[in-house]
């Protein structure tokens, strides 16, 4: 048991190489209160849709953290934004899938 649990961002290949700096300061994540651990997620969620503002997972962990903290004032606008991004991947995929060739065995 003497392993130390580290932030799970820092598995994740999707995290930008300039926030990876900052999640090797960070050390240990379990050393960090759970108050802490939420403004932090707050912060690299920001971070990231800075990055790139369409993503939608970092949305998605913003809008979490913020509903564990107490600053909930701009969550209506994060919501109706990551359901406008949802909508606007199921237009892309529709229309993707519109036109697609399918070969058939001849006598099928």
């Amino acid at each position: 048991m003497g392993r130390s649990r580290r932030c799970p961002m820092l598995s994740s290949s999707k995290v930008a190489n300039a926030s990876d700096l900052e999640h090797e300061r960070i050390g240990d994540w379990a050393s960090l209160t759970p108050v802490d651990q939420i403004q932090l997620s707050i912060h690299h969620a920001r971070e990231a849709l800075r990055l790139l503002p369409s993503d939608q997972v970092a949305l998605y962990h913003l809008i979490q953290a913020l509903r564990k903290s107490a600053r909930q004032q701009e969550l209506p606008q994060l919501v109706r934004r990551l359901s406008e991004l949802r909508q606007e991947t199921r237009d892309n995929e529709a229309l993707q899938n519109l036109y697609k060739i399918f070969e058939t065995q001849p006598g099928n």
